[in-house]
């Protein structure tokens, strides 16, 4: 009651509900008469009271204002007086726009807890707040409320109020104030366009309207209810949420120039603008159209937040940026998502069309590059069937989902609208009884490429006529349940990282054109396949996986070049695909077809190959006759030839396979370079030919060092041979170089040269045959490096046809016989170990000729010994035969007859250079000519022939030279010789004959020349002309003879039983039994002459004697120490040691020719100062070899006094020393 007192108290209840005594407050008195409205101004945190005095104003309907200054931030105006209800009430602070605040309400008679004052009121800075209509709470506060004071009309006429309202529309002047609606009844409804710098709203409702909404700061809706305009709804500043957001079917427009989140209200249409981005702040549903504007960027942030729009639309450069979130459209008509822009689906992120229905196109713009899809999927709930128009290109980075549900088998057909890439999986599917079909569409034929599709038993693939690219990098890459039409389309596999199964279905999986092109991969199947048209391998290896691969008859099959079709697996055997005929199948030379089942396989002989491999632990077997333009390779398994010729135009490489070649042939006819190599250390052909361009060369290399071929033909291009090369039936060269191993080996059959080149290098070819063998063909001349003979005992290598002469290294002749040409140059040795050679008409040896059992048959041969190094005739024999042998060697260097050898028989014996040393016995049936050289005679050299020096040297050594001519024959010896024992007699003839010594030459005789004939069988030594011979022998024994014209230089040679003419000089012709021969004359003591001072203890002593018969003579010295000579006397005797003696010039130097002086140095020293006596003999070996007398008086001499203070003389029959003696 007004005027009446109060006194109150304030009690606290527990959670109990006990009450305590209660505190006393105060008291307080209504006023007397009015009302009183009253209340706080807060600040901006709407928590503290505002400080300072300033003016509040109030103004009741449209009546002036009445003022009141705050205290401690509260207000009140008393004894107003009672509006009626629904009287509009609005209170702000008068601060000469300085501050601003503004609170606006409707009275009630129930204004404040059930009175009729208002107190309690709330005012908050920079607020302008909508309050309550205390008349009835659930009556709304319009702008045409707010009109009855504003600034600029009504009973306020004051900026400080903060806003105008006219016709409806709100306008907060103050660019700080924001609308507040904070109270639980307040209820705002604009009923026009609302303009403010923000809009606060915590408790209430908000009916918004159908106006516009500039909300030009902060948004927020923490509390109670917004329900949006059905216009536009502007805001410009950051929004919040909490409280219930109603979209009303209207507009909600981001439009900040700077950054703005974007609330998780659920929006009828959202428009993104103002050239700013806008981010997501949580899982935002859009009901109508999202619409990103040219210059603005929306982003679902990196928390990834869902995002579900009927309809999008993306004007230019314009961003939508979905990060890695869910993106859910949902409209069923027009263009569902419209992007003019830039639309970015971030990793991990997801598409979804989910409309049911059958929209204008699902895309519009471009989704390919920058702005591809990460995830793709399609998946409306549909009650009948519905097309999906994709209307645009697309990219998918990752994977594409076609994936409807429905209860009925109703089907969702998906038509792509431009060139479609899926990175990852295309998965073509439904839920439920649904159906589901992708669709190229036919006419456009839009080309398709993904990482694998999946087509499920619900699912269809319609390629019609378009290229299907499919690239995936794990396997299968197409997978079939359901259903694939291929059209005319072209299916191509494209990886090039990774080998992949490429197929995986059921059944037959059927294409029409079907492309390889991984590079460097392998891609196998994991069906059975047919192709309708083309089978194109264009890059890396197609694997049939063990799933037979049909072709067309009509279709083609074509290989590039390193490309690879892989046949078979370990437990299925393929063959090459079928139907293909050979008119329309391409292999390039470089591709390669490869049989590896571990099963039986034929190798189809359809196609021309480019390379082939055989793998697997099968045997694979021709069909038919097969051509391979390129390599061959035996990995492993056995290729059998079926009795089919093989033609190759590559490599042959054999890694660990067999080759079963039965009577085929294998032809190399490649136009460049060609190997058989490998791993295998030996690989076997039947027939081998090579009939390459001219040029260009077959080989054996890589570990393949033996090759066995039963015939070997060369008709054109070059072969070169591995280490061994084993030909059992004969090989032809018609042309081109045949480049040798080490060894061939020639089992059987010929060696026909028809005009190519053997090139042998340290080639050994040996013919090892069990019959006949002939090194023959249309050549003159072949040349072998070591030709080796070891054929069955009794069978004959020849040499024949128009092959005449024959050049070899070596020769080796180990069984078998051979046949030589005219003409057999050896360059080398020549070793006959058993069989017969049968010699041509001339044959060269440059190195040895060895014979350790074989049988040389020489006929009218010449051997000729040109080396330019040693030469040896040696060998196990110990007899060799030759008809001619000729050395024709180096100067300085010797052919030497050695080993086993002791015996060479020769007819003809020719040294034209170069040295020979002769055996122990050479026997020579015709002639001897020296014309160069030294010929080093052996023990025994039996001459029938003529000998003739013309310049060589002859050095008898100890051996003898025995003419051992025909019965009447005439022997001649020409030139100047020196011979050791010149032996001829008639004991064997049956009749005299005849050595015949060329006139003016000297014959001289080292040792003894024995010229004897017997009784009735007179040896006639004559001259050639009227000249004299001149014979100088050591020694002699004549007898039976005939002498004309000879010249003796040694003494006088008796000779016995003989006659001559009136032109011999230094013999004793005595027709009886004996001449007389004395011994040598006493000698002469030269040196040390007589009583000689000063000689040294080692001298050299000095003699010479005179044979009146020229007998060589030999010395002996004594030397005694008195003129007794019986004193310690020292005898040095020529003829039982030379040991001392110089100067020896004749019997091989151990003696002297008559008249030379012989020279003896003492050995052993003599003693110092000492005085000795010497004496000497001489005697003649070779006439009475008997000592000469010596000296009647010895001569003396006198040796060196001792060196000072070196030596202790020397004491003879010792010393007797009194004293000391000091050796220093």
């Amino acid at each position: 009651t007004n005027g009446q007192a109060y006194t109150y108290k304030v009690f606290q209840k527990d959670n109990y509900g006990n009450y305590d005594a209660g505190v006393s407050i105060g008291t307080f008195t209504p006023a007397a008469s009015g009302i009183t409205i009253s209340g706080t101004v807060y600040g901006t945190d709407e928590s503290t009271p505002l400080a300072g005095t300033p003016a509040i104003r109030m103004s009741i309907g449209a009546a002036a204002s009445t003022t009141v200054n705050l205290s401690s931030g509260t207000f009140t105006f008393s004894g107003v007086t009672q509006p009626a209800d629904g009287t509009v009430i609005t209170l702000w602070m008068d601060t000469t726009n300085t501050d601003n605040a503004t609170l606006v309400f409707k009275y009630g008679s129930t204004c404040a807890g059930g009175t009729t004052s208002c107190t309690g009121l709330s005012l908050y800075k920079d607020g302008v707040i909508v309050g309550i209509d205390y008349s009835n709470t659930s009556n709304t506060i319009a702008n045409s409320a707010l009109e009855a004071c504003d600034n600029d009309s009504g009973g306020c006429s004051d900026t400080d109020v903060g806003f105008t309202s006219t016709t409806g529309a709100l306008n907060l002047t103050w660019s700080t104030n924001q609308i507040r609606i904070k109270d639980t009844d307040a209820k705002y409804a604009p009923g026009g366009t609302v303009t403010a710098a923000g809009f606060k709203q915590s408790a209430g409702a908000v009916t918004g309207g159908s106006a516009t909404w500039d909300i030009n700061g902060a948004f927020t809706v923490s509390g109670g209810t917004f329900t949006s305009t059905s216009g536009t709804l502007q805001i410009s500043g950051a929004v919040t949420g909490g409280g219930t957001f109603s979209a009303n079917g209207g507009t909600v427009t981001y439009d900040s120039a700077s950054a703005q989140n974007v609330a998780t209200f659920t929006y009828n249409n959202l428009t993104i603008d103002g050239g700013s981005t806008k981010s997501l702040t949580g899982s935002t549903v859009v009901g109508g159209t999202l619409s990103v504007t040219a210059g603005d960027t929306l982003t679902t942030t990196g928390t990834n937040h869902a995002l579900t729009s009927a309809l999008i639309s993306i004007a230019s450069t314009g961003t939508l940026n979905i990060n890695g979130s869910t993106l859910t459209i949902t409209d069923t008509s027009g263009t569902l998502l419209t992007n003019s822009g830039t639309f970015t689906a971030g990793t991990g992120s997801t598409t979804i069309f989910s409309g049911a229905g059958t929209p204008t196109a699902l895309l519009s713009g471009t989704f390919t590059g920058s702005s591809a899809f990460y995830n793709l999927t399609l998946s409306p709930t549909i009650g009948g069937p519905a097309t999906y128009a994709m209307g645009a290109a697309f990219t998918v980075n990752n994977n594409f989902t076609i994936d409807p549900t429905s209860a009925g088998a109703n089907t969702l057909t998906v038509n792509l609208g431009g060139t479609t890439i899926v990175t990852g999986l295309t998965d073509i599917k439904a839920e439920s009884s649904g159906l589901s079909t992708l669709d190229t569409v036919s006419g456009s034929n839009h080309a398709f490429t993904t990482g694998t599709i999946n087509i499920r038993t619900a699912g269809t693939f319609n390629a019609n006529n378009s290229v299907v690219t499919i690239n995936g990098t794990s396997g299968p890459l197409f997978t079939r349940a359901g259903t694939f039409n291929a059209g005319g389309s072209t299916v191509n596999f494209s990886e090039t990282s990774t080998d992949l199964v490429l197929t995986s279905s059921p059944g037959t999986i059927t294409f029409y054109t079907l492309q390889i092109s991984m590079a460097g991969r392998t891609g196998t199947l994991g069906s059975a396949t047919t192709v309708n048209y083309h089978l194109t391998v264009s890059g890396g290896t197609l694997a049939d996986g063990g799933y037979q691969i049909t072709g067309n008859i009509n279709g083609t099959l074509s290989m590039a070049s390193g490309t690879g079709l892989f046949l078979g697996s370990a437990a299925t055997a393929t063959t090459f695909p079928t139907s293909f005929t050979a008119a329309h199948i391409s292999l390039n030379s470089a591709s390669t077809v490869t049989y590896a089942s571990d099963q039986v396989q034929t190798v189809s002989g359809v196609p021309t190959y480019g390379n082939l491999t055989i793998q697997g632990t099968s045997t694979k077997s021709l069909d038919a006759a097969t051509i391979i333009a390129g390599t061959t390779t035996l990995s492993a398994g056995t290729l059998n030839s079926n009795g089919f010729d093989l033609t190759v135009g590559g490599n042959w490489v054999n890694n660990g396979g067999a080759f079963t070649p039965g009577t085929n042939t294998v032809t190399f006819n490649g136009t460049g370079a060609q190997a058989v190599q490998g791993s295998a250390a030996s690989q076997t052909f039947y027939g081998l030919v090579v009939a390459k361009t001219v040029g260009t060369t077959l080989s054996v290399s890589g570990s393949t060092t033996t090759l066995s071929v039963n015939g070997f033909t060369e008709t054109t291009g070059n072969f070169t041979a591995p280490a061994t090369m084993n030909i059992a039936a004969g090989a032809t060269l018609t042309a081109g170089t045949y480049t040798a191993g080490t060894n061939t080996n020639v089992t059987g059959g010929n060696w026909t040269n028809n005009g190519g080149t053997f090139t042998p290098g340290t080639n050994t070819i040996t013919f090892s045959g069990t019959a006949g063998q002939a090194i023959n063909g249309s050549l003159a001349s072949q040349t072998f490096y070591a030709l080796v003979v070891a054929k069955t005992a009794g069978q004959t290598l020849s040499v024949s046809g128009s092959t005449t002469a024959l050049t070899v290294t070596n020769f080796t002749e180990t069984t078998g016989n051979f046949t030589a040409p005219a003409t057999m140059d050896i360059n080398g040795n020549v070793t006959l170990s058993a069989g017969t050679y049968t010699a041509g008409t001339a044959t060269t040896v440059f190195g040895d000729w060895t014979n350790n059992g074989g049988t040389f048959t020489p006929g009218t041969n010449t051997v000729t010994f040109d080396g330019t190094g040693a030469q040896a005739i040696n060998g196990s024999a110990t007899s060799q035969t030759f008809y001619g042998l000729t050395l024709a060697k180096t100067v300085g260097q010797t052919l030497s007859v050695s080993g086993s050898t002791t015996t060479l028989n020769i007819n003809t014996f020719i040294q034209t250079t170069g040295n020979f040393t002769a055996p122990a016995t050479v026997n020579i049936a015709g002639n001897a000519t020296l014309s160069a050289g030294t010929y080093t005679a052996g023990a025994n050299t039996n001459l029938s022939g003529n000998w003739t020096n013309g310049g060589g040297s002859f050095s008898g050594g100890t051996g003898t030279v025995t003419l051992n001519g025909a019965d009447s024959s005439t022997q001649a010896i020409s030139g100047n010789t020196t011979f050791n024992n010149l032996y001829a007699s008639t004991t064997g003839n049956s009749a005299g004959r005849t050595i015949q010594y060329a006139g003016n030459s000297t014959t001289t005789v080292s040792g003894t020349w024995t010229m004897t004939g017997a009784t009735g069988k007179i040896l006639t030594l004559q001259s050639s002309d009227t000249n004299s011979w001149t014979i100088t022998p050591s020694g002699n024994s004549v007898s039976y003879l005939y002498l004309s014209r000879s010249t003796n230089t040694v003494g006088t040679i008796c000779a016995t039983y003989s006659t001559g003419d009136a032109f011999n000089s230094g013999y004793t012709v005595t027709s009886g039994g004996t001449c007389v021969n004395s011994a040598p004359g006493v000698p002469s003591l030269d040196s040390p002459t007589d009583t000689a001072t000063n000689q040294s203890v080692n001298p050299s002593i000095k003699t010479t004697a005179t044979d009146t018969d020229a007998d060589y003579v030999q010395y002996k010295i004594i030397l005694c120490e008195n003129s007794a000579m019986t004193t310690n006397c020292q005898t040095f005797d020529q003829s039982t040691s030379q040991t001392g003696w110089s100067g020896q010039n004749a019997n091989g130097n151990t003696a002297y020719t008559s008249g030379t002086q012989g020279t003896h140095t003492v050995q052993t020293p003599l003693q110092y100062s000492f005085t000795y006596y010497w004496k000497s003999y001489a005697i003649d070996p070779a006439g009475t070899n008997t000592w000469s007398s010596t000296q009647v008086s010895p001569y003396s001499f006198s040796t060196q006094a001792a060196p000072s203070g070196s030596q202790i003389p020397a004491f003879k029959g010792g010393i007797k020393i009194f004293g000391k003696t000091v050796i220093k």
